[in-house]
């Protein structure tokens, strides 16, 4: 029998044999080895069976690979009996200095550096103390019913290795490692609530999708973003997507705060292996790359979609260099099948532990391509613009599905695994449509008014199916309570047993009590959702301007205009004069909201001089303009557009820094069309003449540690300017 220690089942063991969690433990642990009693006393009156020290130490250096032939390095002592100590060297071969090397800590034969890592840890950052032990992954260790004798004085308390038998006191209850889920949210792009069959669509055919309908519980009023960044972000985050900063597309305002906890630095703070495949668009830029922001292993494509701007050079779907890791590497295959290849790949070296797996597709995200044979069955049916690709897109990925949960069922991880399947906002290409608001001309939209990028409710409700069999979630069964994007976090670290922090402070609320009660009350009031500045971005966010609050059947739109779900699915009459009361209530809802969020709106710098992305590679959509989208497709490049933005910067090293201009990226191998090119920087400007035949304007400069805005001209012969749509700038360490 084996019992895994997580720092989610020792909070839950801890409220439950004490009354408190597992950072007040820690909080009073720490008040312990400065002086007080009182987890002492709570020990002496609290005793229960408890996984030895030897348990923990034999398992720590078994998941290290810690082997010696001796044990006279370790000390395990402060002050008082050394009874620990003699177990410790009976029972296991590693030794403090090498755990101390593994956690990278100070000297290592003082335990006393353990302890003072550990609260420095914890005060700084809200790490877990347990953390130092249960380091990004989990532990199984042998059962043994050993009872901890009680420390008889404070010196022997202060002994670490009493330390780690505190922490195994207090997870005596915890469950067996089968019993800590798996997690894999699958997402896809710009799939709409009725581009599935089991949703009625009556031409496109998924067998797959539909199975997994079948198989979960079905959130039916779930609700996202109108597009593609915000809803990632609020996923990501818990919080909504204007207090992250990421709430567009481009122009800039596609990055995250740095304060911002991700869901997979949640899961991995938690021991959890996290893993990212496929669609990120949230920062191509460190410090905003999914490898950043708690992500361990990771394959994703730059910018918002495969084959834009700062996308690696010639990627077109098919055979295409993606990003492992921090690194390019080549790929062979259609985008689809190579994120699923790649996510198996990642569960199949990770199925013996916990892990969270992020699978975002970039499909069926325009432009729409596909291997013919995916979009045959729909040349006849769905003659709308790019339909039948769409569709063939659609159809890909359901066969993919698919693939994956037959993996899951193979190596017999399916029945603990949650899996969520769902999409980022409404249907792009699912039929023809007058305009984003307006309902289908041709196509399905399962009956709802507004597409992507629109308020209508067929713009921001998509599909939530998610499947748990060992908790009982799923048979099939409609939850019809609201629920959004950001609640996807609490809901499954409640169902996880992972801690969030109270500093994180998510929007969302967990609907973890939705999923299995055969009864359940709806767990939020109200929900607000903006498109903040309209589309394509034509004026800055503003209150009320392209937003929705939503509250049981109700949706006031921009503030004035009021449907009635129930009775008007396709909205299709504004009622709002005949249920004044219903605005006022709604409207009370949403300034709260505003006034929220609005001082968040505000720039999110790309790094430079950092290590770990040196040089970085900048891409004219994060130019921070004022309104409009700054150049992101080649379409628009192509043009050579006279225009210009500032990226916003943190200059993280002072010193010389080599900056290089280029109209098209260095992959491209092109010749700058301009004969003459500025930098502007920290409060300097420096230019030079662009000789003929040069593919990089190369501008050296001595620039101050900080933040401040870089911007780039490269100047014909009439003197006419545009940026460098493409800008390299790399730290020159002495």
């Amino acid at each position: 029998m084996t019992t895994a220690i997580t720092n989610g089942s020792l909070r839950g063991s801890l409220r439950k044999a004490w009354g408190y969690g597992l950072e007040d433990f820690l909080k009073r642990l720490v008040q312990l080895v400065e002086g007080t009693d009182e987890v002492v006393h709570r020990h002496r009156t609290k005793r229960t069976a408890t996984i030895s020290v030897d348990d923990i130490l034999v398992a720590t250096a078994k998941q290290y690979n810690v082997t010696v032939e001796s044990y006279s390095g370790f000390h395990c002592r402060v002050g008082g009996r050394d009874d620990a100590a003699y177990r410790c060297r009976r029972y296991t071969s590693v030794t403090l200095a090498e755990l101390s090397k593994r956690f990278g800590l100070g000297h290592p034969d003082r335990s006393s550096d353990l302890i003072k890592r550990g609260k420095k840890q914890y005060d700084g950052s809200r790490q877990v103390l347990a953390n130092l032990f249960f380091h990004s992954s989990f532990y199984q260790f042998p059962h043994k019913e050993l009872s901890l004798k009680t420390p008889t004085n404070r010196n022997a308390m202060k002994n670490i290795t009493l330390f780690i038998a505190c922490v195994g006191l207090a997870a005596a209850s915890v469950a067996s490692a089968a019993d800590r889920p798996n997690v894999i949210v699958v997402m896809t792009d710009d799939q709409g609530y009725g581009d599935m069959s089991c949703h009625g669509n009556p031409i496109l055919e998924t067998p797959n999708i539909d199975q997994l309908y079948r198989d979960s519980v079905r959130m039916t009023d779930f609700h996202v973003s109108p597009f593609c960044t915000p809803t990632r972000a609020a996923l990501m985050t818990g919080r909504y997507p204007a207090r992250t900063g990421a709430y567009r597309t481009s122009s800039g305002r596609t990055l995250m705060h740095t304060d911002e906890r991700t869901i997979a630095n949640v899961f991995a703070d938690a021991g959890y292996v996290t893993g990212m495949v496929g669609k990120w668009h949230l920062g191509d830029n460190a410090p905003h790359r999914p490898q950043d922001r708690g992500f361990q292993d990771v394959l994703w494509h730059r910018c918002g979609g495969v084959g834009q701007a700062s996308d690696f050079w010639g990627n077109d779907y098919f055979d295409d260099t993606y990003e492992r890791n921090g690194k390019f590497e080549k790929f062979e295959g259609y985008c689809t099948d190579v994120w699923f290849r790649e996510s198996i790949r990642f569960i199949e070296e990770n199925k013996a532990k916990p892990f969270f797996l992020y699978l975002a597709t970039n499909a069926p995200h325009g432009p729409y391509r596909v291997d013919p044979k995916w979009a045959a069955p729909y040349q006849d049916k769905a003659k709308w613009g790019n339909g039948a690709n769409f569709y063939g897109m659609i159809a890909n990925f359901d066969h993919n599905l698919g693939e994956l949960r037959r993996k899951l069922d193979e190596l017999a991880l399916s029945d603990n695994t949650i899996l969520i399947y769902m999409t980022d906002n409404g249907t792009a290409g699912g039929g023809k449509f007058n305009g984003l608001d307006s309902e289908a001309v041709v196509g399905f939209n399962a009956g709802m008014r507004g597409k992507k990028s629109s308020v209508y409710e067929g713009g921001h409700r998509v599909p939530f199916f998610i499947h748990w069999p060992a908790a009982k979630i799923n048979g099939g069964r409609d939850v019809d309570s609201l629920a959004a994007h950001i609640d996807v976090l609490p809901t499954l670290a409640e169902l996880c047993g992972v801690s969030v922090a109270d500093s994180h402070r998510p929007d969302g609320i967990s609907f973890a009590k939705l999923l299995t009660s055969s009864d359940p009350s709806p767990h939020r009031d109200h929900l607000v959702v903006q498109f903040q500045g309209g589309a394509s971005f034509k004026t800055t966010p503003k209150p009320w301007l392209t937003s929705c609050v939503l509250q049981d059947r109700w949706r006031l739109l921009n503030g004035k205009e009021l449907y009635e779900m129930d009775a008007d699915p396709a909205q299709r009459k504004d009622v709002a004069a005949e249920h004044p009361e219903v605005v006022a209530t709604l409207r009370e809802f949403y300034m709260p909201f505003w006034k929220s969020v609005s001082p968040r709106m505000t720039p999110v710098s790309i790094d430079l001089g950092n290590a770990t992305d040196n040089p970085t590679e900048l891409c004219s959509q994060d130019w921070y303009m004022p309104r409009g989208n700054p150049p992101w497709n080649f379409g628009t490049i192509n043009r050579l557009p006279r225009v210009t933005g500032p990226w916003h910067v943190d200059v993280k090293q002072a010193g010389n820094y080599r900056i290089t201009l280029r109209q098209f990226p260095r992959q491209a191998d092109e010749v700058v069309k301009a004969v003459r090119g500025r930098v502007e920087i920290a409060g300097q400007a420096k230019e030079v003449v662009v000789m003929p035949g040069t593919k990089g304007v190369v501008i050296e400069m001595m620039l101050p540690a900080g933040k401040t805005q870089l911007v780039t001209y490269l100047y014909d012969e009439k003197g006419d300017s545009g940026g460098a749509y493409f800008t390299e700038v790399e730290w020159l360490p002495n």
